[in-house]
């Protein structure tokens, strides 16, 4: 093949030289029967999360230990407690103040949680407000019509 001429002009085809009728055509490239790729929605739809969320919804996912010979589900929490007071009553205390660390992350979070969960409550509310008095405006005009 490295000695093949395909066409006039002393062309070689080879290593970093393609076929003339393989290559491109001048003002035509890429695939021209081909479609289009698609588009990347711009903005997405799922609640931005911070890393406590993260954390905290990692750390509720329940493991299945074993202890004495039994088997149990805990939560992931639950099993890094245990590891840390494990390690602290062997005389390694530096994973018990890494779970003290996470600690007010996580409570950080839960509040942030309470936060929005009560702003949307209260949203619910004023739309609720908002579409009674619509309603009873509404049965007024009918009323008054009738």
């Amino acid at each position: 093949m490295s000695g093949d001429n395909d066409g006039g002009n002393d062309y070689k085809v080879g290593y970093r030289r393609p076929p003339r009728h393989g290559q491109f055509k001048k003002g035509q490239s890429g695939n021209p029967s081909g479609g289009r790729k698609p588009r990347k929605p711009i903005a997405d739809s799922r609640p931005i999360k911070t890393i406590a969320d993260v954390l905290y919804e990692e750390l509720q996912q329940e493991v299945t230990v074993r202890e004495n010979g039994k088997k149990y589900k805990i939560t992931k929490m639950e099993a890094l407690v245990k590891g840390a007071v494990n390690q602290a009553m062997k005389g390694d205390i530096r994973p018990l103040k890494l779970v003290q660390g996470i600690e007010p992350v996580l409570d950080s979070s839960l509040k942030a949680t309470d936060a929005r969960d009560r702003e949307r409550a209260d949203a619910r509310e004023r739309v609720t407000e908002k579409l009674e008095a619509l309603s009873r405006r509404l049965q007024m005009r009918a009323s008054g019509n009738d």
